[in-house]
């Protein structure tokens, strides 16, 4: 849980949040965004906390040791068939393990990106128990169906498992077209998944799927 935003506040709320990496004493210096204690680009009300120089303790107000990283916001399936329907359901898993919550990419193309199982979103050290959401907006030809998928669209939260579960996000599309009937699917969504426990921070994960599959249905000639 995050720092409170106003005073008071002192150095066992510090160590209470960040921990104590060195042991013994605890000094401000030990506290340095990048260091031991205190993850890079940390910041809270009165903005970042220091590098280096000089540290005060109301550097810290609002600030908290559970972050979120994106690594990859933008995802695509790509595919071409000659004669016969595509299908493709690229998935999301969503886990809660050693501590963090762990979004994976597990695409379903022959030409995806990023590569299967990539980490594309993480968030660290936040309490167990979040659930997570999404809503999105569409362009193009659109998902057939969400029948594999445990996150429904703009629907529901559902909790975020532990251990070797997940949760999944998975639209499915179709190509259409056939041996001799030409098809496609090319689509776009905008999606945010969002991360919610009560007195907890909220965090949001927002990238964008392209989808390109295409039959040619050029198997009779």
């Amino acid at each position: 849980m995050a720092l409170a935003p106003n005073p008071p506040i002192c150095l066992t709320d510090l160590r209470t949040e960040f921990g104590d990496a060195n042991g013994g004493n605890v000094c401000l210096t030990e506290y340095y965004a990048g260091g031991a204690n205190v993850p890079s680009g940390t910041s809270g009300t009165n903005g970042a906390v220091p590098t280096s120089g000089t540290v005060c303790l109301t550097d810290f107000l609002g600030t908290s040791n559970v972050y979120d990283t994106t690594y990859d916001s933008t995802l695509s399936e790509n595919e071409y068939s000659v004669d016969s329907n595509i299908i493709v359901r690229p998935q999301l898993r969503i886990q809660y393990a050693s501590g963090n919550i762990n979004v994976n990419w597990y695409p379903d193309s022959e030409n995806p990106s990023p590569g299967s199982g990539t980490l594309v979103y993480q968030i660290v050290n936040p309490a167990s128990g979040y659930t997570v959401r999404e809503t999105h907006t569409e362009t193009g030809d659109g998902p057939d169906t969400w029948t594999y998928s445990n996150i429904q669209p703009n629907g529901s939260a559902v909790s975020v498992p532990t251990s070797t579960f997940y949760t999944d996000w998975q639209p499915s599309f179709e190509s259409g077209g056939s041996y001799d009937q030409p098809g496609q699917n090319i689509s776009t969504l905008t999606v945010s998944l969002i991360f919610e426990k009560s007195g907890e921070t909220t965090f949001t994960y927002n990238f964008t799927l392209d989808v390109e599959i295409e039959t040619a249905g050029e198997g009779g000639q």
